[in-house]
């Protein structure tokens, strides 16, 4: 496609621009071409997208022409420095990744199987936060507690066996072993990317189910402007403000926005006690870069902070009337110091340092309904402040020796320090400190093997060697295989060993006598591409998956008459999913038709189970800048894992119903694209909460045996102004 732009050129030898995509990776071997007096000078871009420019104090007319992109772009360069961001024709050409990799890969090259979701398929599915956007993603999962938030099951494996990363470094703060996925804001997300399986060799513990990298997004025009807001009816408000500004060397970005939701009453009025709870949640982050000729230095500060209420009952006798309510204050702040340095184009280092702290609060208030005075309660665990915070130290050295072999080393420490009555000794630490050698070996053409293997020592328990082997096949330009094994480790968190939670609503306690968690993967994968060429892509894949985890770590009930919970060991969880799907890409749709059954293996003579799963996604462009978006996807009946009380193995006896969830909206742009209008339905089939089936169950935040699903369904309206 052909970009034409006039520019005024200046009274200097040349003009540096730099040409880059939606996912700012810069776009090389385009081809720039500047009409000036009658003549023309044709350059190429270089690999990382930059161009030099002969310049006279006309204007000119500039054509840059780059397989793949499209945009109407009109601008006036006024520095030495400029950058031009191109639109992709096709969003399924040119996807780019970062994880497990050493520098910006396009992702049909890469030796893992890594799914990539882009910021416009985000906005597609008219999703706020990280839960939203993996409730509609294949073989995910995810649980809703009404106090602790989201928890995610990715391919039947718990939260508390995946690593949840912001730009390559871990995130804390995990309740009940899971990261909240609804406290992480996407307005600012350039693209997730997913690898599923172990990646404990390069991630460490807490990697063994696979890891989701979230990469923010950066400044690259010399000024941004993004304010959003959305209305939903069921009482959320959500707003944010994204600026960000660029020039020569420095850039630097800013997002804020707040999400509010006001709860929603299923009981009668007079009981106040509401099943969702109303949530309040504020959030920031900012990236600063310096870029050089030889690499850039980055610090990214990112910060939230949420309140969650919980509303009591009323106790009513003759002397008055009085109720106890929760309030819950989640802040994390997190400060990440990153850098690229290369030595040359064979040789490189990329350093990232952060530091992480998450902190809990809770209170418990005794509220007068007469006077409407409040005071804090004095039972024991009624206030409480937990405090967790983590250091995580990563450096890679890259060596490119030649076209066919590649040497990565690396560093991975981590330290991480608990704080808590609720922990007991109200203080407690581990740490590992690892170092991992990763190979890529391309033997032919068509052929690369990558073996690795991470060497590590934890303070508490026994790390074992963690080797892992990826290879990738490609017999032509339309199949890619892609097969893989590793071996994933995590050990005990602090909370599964030390937790002491005992109130009158609790009964929790920690196990010291916890075993670290082992297990093997193997995968393969097929990618085939059915039809592609310049104006529509159609491809297949299917992807097998075989996991096995020895001393799974769960949360038993040990006591039911006393509702007393322990973390224990099971004996051993193993599960196979196959996946299938097609997804079609052309100028105008984008759609993907996949499948998913994922078998779970029973353990001695307890019987397993197999869910079923069906999952369908569209968006079509129409004129006047109109595109309705769809989404759909059936979970056939999602069995609960239950620990006996003597925890001596694992059942399933216990299921959610069969659930059907679907999204719809239309989207509109206008005045020159500044503009985005989006009005949709949200759990069209208004999904609420589903009764469990089976033996009853009893969780810390639930009722009945019901699993929150959603508030019900809820028409949303939004818009976007970016400049």
């Amino acid at each position: 496609m052909m970009l034409l732009s006039v520019v005024t050129t200046q009274a200097q030898d040349f003009l540096r621009l730099r040409i880059i995509n939606t996912d700012s990776v810069g776009v090389k071997k385009a081809t720039v071409q500047l009409y000036c007096n009658g003549k023309v000078q044709t350059m190429r871009t270089d690999s990382l997208g930059f161009v030099n420019i002969k310049s006279s104090s006309k204007k000119c007319k500039l054509t840059i022409t780059a397989m793949g992109y499209e945009t109407d772009y009109n601008t006036v360069i006024e520095d030495t420095t400029k950058v031009i961001v191109l639109d992709k024709i096709n969003s399924l050409l040119n996807e780019v990744v970062v994880t497990g990799q050493t520098r910006t890969t396009d992702i049909k090259n890469t030796v893992q199987k890594i799914t990539s979701i882009s910021a416009a398929q985000i906005k597609q599915l008219g999703a706020n936060n990280l839960a939203e956007v993996m409730n509609m993603q294949s073989n995910f999962f995810i649980q809703q507690d009404n106090i602790l938030g989201s928890a995610i099951n990715m391919q039947g494996i718990g939260g508390q066996n995946i690593k949840v990363l912001i730009n390559g470094v871990p995130i804390n703060g995990r309740e009940n072993g899971n990261i909240d996925l609804s406290q992480i804001n996407v307005s600012n997300i350039e693209r997730i990317e997913i690898v599923k399986g172990p990646m404990s060799v390069l991630y460490g513990t807490d990697a063994l189910g696979g890891v989701i990298n979230i990469i923010t997004k950066q400044a690259t025009l010399s000024k941004r402007i993004d304010l959003f807001t959305q209305y939903e009816s069921t009482g959320r408000l959500i707003n944010n403000v994204t600026l960000g500004l660029a020039h020569k060397r420095h850039s630097f970005n800013i997002n804020a926005g707040r999400n509010f939701f006001d709860g929603e009453i299923f009981l009668d009025t007079f009981n106040r006690a509401q099943i969702w709870k109303p949530k309040e949640q504020y959030t920031a982050d900012a990236n600063y870069t310096f870029q050089t000729s030889k690499g850039k230095l980055q610090y990214t500060p990112i910060w939230m902070k949420e309140h969650v209420y919980n509303r009591g009952t009323p106790q009513v006798d003759p002397f008055g009337a009085g109720v106890v309510d929760e309030h819950y204050y989640n802040t994390r702040m997190q400060h990440i110091v990153s850098a690229v340095y290369e030595l040359d184009k064979k040789r490189r280092f990329n350093l990232s340092n952060s530091v992480a702290i998450y902190n809990r609060q809770r209170m418990r208030m005794y509220k007068d309904m007469v006077t409407l005075n409040e005071s804090p309660t004095t039972n024991i665990g009624d206030q409480d402040t937990s405090t967790f915070v983590d250091y995580n130290f990563r450096g890679i050295f890259t060596n490119e020796y030649n076209a066919m072999v590649s040497m990565i080393v690396g560093y991975d420490f981590n330290i991480c320090e608990a704080m808590s009555t609720k922990i007991d000794g109200k203080q407690k630490n581990i740490s590992d400190y690892a170092f991992f050698v990763n190979t890529p070996i391309k033997v032919s053409k068509q052929f690369t093997i990558q073996p690795a293997l991470r060497i590590a020592y934890n303070n508490s328990f026994n790390t074992p060697a963690l080797p892992s082997i990826n290879m990738s096949v490609t017999p032509n330009d339309a199949l890619t295989i892609r097969g893989a094994y590793a071996r994933g480790f995590r050990a005990p968190s602090l909370k599964e060993m030390y937790l002491y939670f005992v109130d009158m609503n609790h009964n929790v306690t920690g196990n010291v006598d916890l075993t670290a968690e082992t297990g093997h993967h193997l995968q393969a994968n097929i990618d085939y591409k059915i039809v592609q060429d310049k104006s529509k892509k159609i491809t297949s894949f299917a992807n097998s998956y075989f996991n096995t985890i020895k001393n799974q770590i769960g949360l038993a009930l040990i006591n039911t008459g006393r509702n007393e919970y322990q973390y224990k060991n099971v004996a051993e969880f193993k599960n196979f999913a196959q996946e299938i799907g097609v997804k079609c890409s052309t100028k105008n749709l984008q759609a993907q038709v996949s499948s998913t059954v994922n078998h779970i293996f029973g353990i001695d003579t307890v019987a397993g189970f197999t869910n079923l799963e069906l999952l369908t996604n569209a968006s079509y462009k129409l004129p006047q800048g109109f595109s309705i978006n769809g989404n759909y996807r059936f979970i056939s009946k999602q069995a609960i894992l239950g620990i006996s009380s003597f925890a001596d193995q694992a059942y399933y006896n216990t299921y959610i119903p069969t659930m059907h969830l679907c999204d719809a909206n239309i989207m509109k742009s206008f005045y020159n694209n500044k503009f985005l209008l989006q009005l949709g339905v949200r759990n069209l089939l208004n999904i609420t909460s589903l009764q469990t089936q089976g033996a009853p169950v009893s969780a810390i935040h639930s009722s009945n045996g019901a699993q929150n699903i959603s508030p019900g369904r809820a028409g949303m309206i939004s818009l976007r102004y970016t400049y």
